[in-house]
């Protein structure tokens, strides 16, 4: 951090002199407007505007063909969560084919992003998508309506012994995989573009809450996917119809919650999101109560329950998160406005 002295010149004007560095890299002449954004925190953002001087972000990555192929899987999906447009990926020879699969299976799975050049050394991916196009806001209520379908599925599956429901859940969770990815993502672009932050109607910190929002999702939906792993072993989870129903009633209302915790976000309602974390502390007890409905039960069986019982504890967990960062919008919704 550099620390710059502010002077006065005429009667009103204060100016503060911008660093060569940057001015430079971003090929600002003299007379050349900026944009200045004043953040709710009382900072000044000073950006460049359009792209003169600003070239892709691109990177070469080179493959170490003796690691296994899991790491290049990594540094990939880094890159692209970093914000990089073009990932060059080289080997010293030829591509081995394990590793060719891998970045083609990328290409399918990260949202954007294509093979756009490939030969025996080296693929080219590039991330097409216009990040002014991918609305986060979209993209968080798809990851909640996916997450919490589910949950109530892999419920279903569970309480009624249905395997092609189980089964189908866990092919869902990539989807809400990519969601998370891409979200990651904008959040630094965000972070790192006001004009890009502004286009979205979306400052950093309000990114932020949704970028906390959308990891607490993916989470929920791991738990969905470990519920339905669950329900492929209902032979093994013979329960009393009254657990059973016990199991339906604290699901179901798990989901309203989970449900009422994300509108408070979606709204940054204040007093709904501290409703609902009491209404969420009260559930808590009544997983303890399900618990003990497995005394006396085989062995098997109660450990079934006892893992049943943990993920939810964990889909409740995080939608406390999720209330949680509904206040912490709300006020700073109150914030921008007090100083706006």
């Amino acid at each position: 951090m550099e620390r710059r002295k502010v002077q006065r010149t005429g009667g009103s004007t204060y100016i503060v002199s911008l660093p060569k560095k940057w001015v430079d890299g971003h090929n600002i002449q003299q007379g050349d407007p900026v944009d200045v954004h004043y953040d709710p925190g009382g900072s000044v953002t000073i950006h460049p505007i359009g792209t003169k001087g600003s070239p892709a972000r691109s990177l070469r990555l080179v493959i170490d063909t003796k690691k296994p192929t899991e790491h290049l899987v990594r540094r990939i999906i880094s890159a692209y969560l970093a914000g990089y447009e073009s990932i060059q990926v080289h080997a010293p020879e030829r591509i081995p084919m394990a590793h060719k699969q891998e970045i083609r299976r990328l290409g399918q799975t990260l949202i954007g992003i294509e093979i756009v050049e490939e030969t025996q050394s080296s693929i080219t991916l590039q991330d097409l998508l216009d990040p002014v196009d991918f609305d986060i806001t979209r993209g968080l209520d798809r990851m909640h309506q996916l997450a919490r379908a589910m949950v109530g599925d892999a419920l279903t599956a569970l309480t009624e012994k249905d395997q092609d429901l189980a089964d189908d859940v866990p092919q869902r969770d990539p989807e809400v995989d990519r969601l998370d990815w891409m979200i990651v993502k904008q959040f630094h672009l965000v972070s790192r573009s006001g004009p890009l932050a502004r286009a979205l109607g979306l400052g950093p910190s309000e990114a932020l809450h949704h970028l906390l929002v959308s990891h607490a999702i993916e989470r929920i939906a791991d738990h969905a996917s470990r519920l339905a792993e669950l329900a492929t072993q209902a032979p093994t989870l013979e329960i009393q119809a009254s657990t059973r129903d016990a199991i339906r009633a604290q699901g179901h209302r798990l989901l309203e919650l989970l449900q009422d915790s994300f509108r408070a976000f979606q709204d940054a309602d204040y007093n709904k999101a501290n409703d609902t974390i009491t209404e969420l502390q009260v559930a808590g007890q009544e997983a303890h109560a399900l618990l003990a409905k497995g005394k006396g039960l085989p062995a098997k069986t109660q450990v079934n329950l006892a893992l049943l019982v943990k993920s939810l504890e964990r889909v409740r967990s995080y939608s406390i998160d999720i209330a949680e960062a509904a206040i912490d919008h709300h006020l700073m919704r109150e914030m921008a406005g007090a100083t706006s």
